[in-house]
């Protein structure tokens, strides 16, 4: 990696790594997860980032990372008045827009769980899963958005998996490691060390 693109990164994750570490063209290969996310630096925004590295911001937008998650106001797939539905065993699954919020849904034919998307997760060229909450805890909708089919399946990870529940069958539930390891990836500054933040970062990887 160029001199610049080093000094990029740890601009980016806040002096995460000692400037003994990046040489002249050559970058040592990034500590384990542990080490990595376990950082005392503040993310300072990407616009305070661009004021020394114009060249490398300017068309990072273009770049898909940029929009590893996006939330409503930003997401095209969620905009206008959307309404995507599909049927996996007994379960009918309804992605649609009430007003202001886009609400999913999963019901059984006798009983309906329902509650608003709050993030959307990937930018579904390939295919887009969304988070919702549920009585204090964050949810992996259990069927996502994909491009080639302009409609719903399976999230990838519930393929294998027979839910036992209505609730199971509305998604995974995400523990405290698994929220943290999610946003860490996909927003700038949600994770700051072992805790997770979601009162201020940028959606996507910076």
């Amino acid at each position: 990696m160029a001199r610049s693109g080093s000094l990029l990164v740890r601009c980016l994750f806040g002096a995460m790594w000692p400037l003994s570490l990046f040489g002249q063209g050559a970058m040592m290969p990034p500590p384990a997860s542990t080490a990595f996310w376990n950082t005392s630096g503040r993310f300072l925004g990407s616009k305070q980032c661009a004021l020394c590295h114009p060249e490398q911001s300017r068309h990072f937008h273009d770049n898909s990372m940029s929009r590893a998650l996006e939330t409503l106001d930003q997401c095209e797939i969620l905009a206008g008045p959307v309404r995507y539905s599909c049927s996996v065993s007994k379960y009918s699954y309804l992605i649609h827009r009430e007003g202001s919020r886009v609400l999913y849904s999963v019901s059984d034919g006798s009983e309906t769980l329902e509650a608003p998307i709050l993030y959307a997760f990937g930018q579904g060229k390939a295919g887009q899963t969304y988070f919702f909450e549920r009585e204090g805890h964050y949810y992996e909708s259990r069927v996502s958005y994909y491009g080639r089919l302009k409609g719903l399946a399976l999230t990838v990870g519930a393929v294998n998996l027979t839910p036992q529940s209505l609730q199971q069958a509305s998604g995974r539930q995400l523990d405290a490691a698994t929220a943290r390891d999610c946003f860490g990836c996909h927003t700038t500054g949600a994770r700051h060390g072992n805790e997770l933040q979601l009162e201020h970062f940028e959606p996507g990887v910076n």
